[in-house]
C-alpha cells in the first residue's frame, strides 16, 4: 500500500480528505509544514499532498523540501486559489483545486 503524507492546517479538511484516502493508501497527517518536514525525514512517502496556505511556511516550501529529500515522491498542491497562480512552479507536479472530489484527489495521487 502506498504511503501518503497529507498536510493541511484546517483539522476538518485534513480529516475529511484523510477519510477519503484511507483504505487506498496508508495516510499520515500533519497540520503544518515543519511537522510534515520532520515526517519526511522519518518515512519514505510515495506522495505528499499539501495545502498552499499553512502557518509559518507554505506548501511550496514543503514541496521543495520533498523534492530535495524524497525526489521520487509525487508532489501535489491543493488550494482554493487558481491553478494559473502556480503555473511554472516546478516543485508542483499536480494541482488540485479545493473543494476537490475523491476522483480528483485519486487522479492526482495515482496518475
Amino acid at each position: 500500500m502506498k504511503r501518503i503524507l497529507l498536510v493541511d492546517d484546517q483539522p476538518d479538511v485534513l480529516q475529511g480528505i484523510r477519510r477519503l484516502l484511507v483504505g487506498r493508501f496508508h495516510v499520515d497527517v500533519a497540520g503544518d509544514a515543519e511537522t510534515a518536514a520532520e515526517l519526511l525525514e522519518q518515512h519514505a512517502y510515495d506522495a505528499v499532498l499539501t495545502d498552499f496556505n499553512l502557518p509559518n511556511r507554505d506548501g511550496l516550501w514543503l514541496l521543495q523540501r520533498t523534492k530535495e529529500r524524497r525526489p521520487g515522491a509525487r508532489r501535489v498542491l491543493i488550494s482554493g486559489r487558481s491553478e494559473k497562480e502556480f503555473d511554472g512552479v516546478q516543485v508542483v507536479e499536480r494541482f488540485v483545486r479545493k473543494p476537490a472530489t475523491t476522483q480528483q484527489l485519486l487522479a492526482a495521487l495515482e496518475s
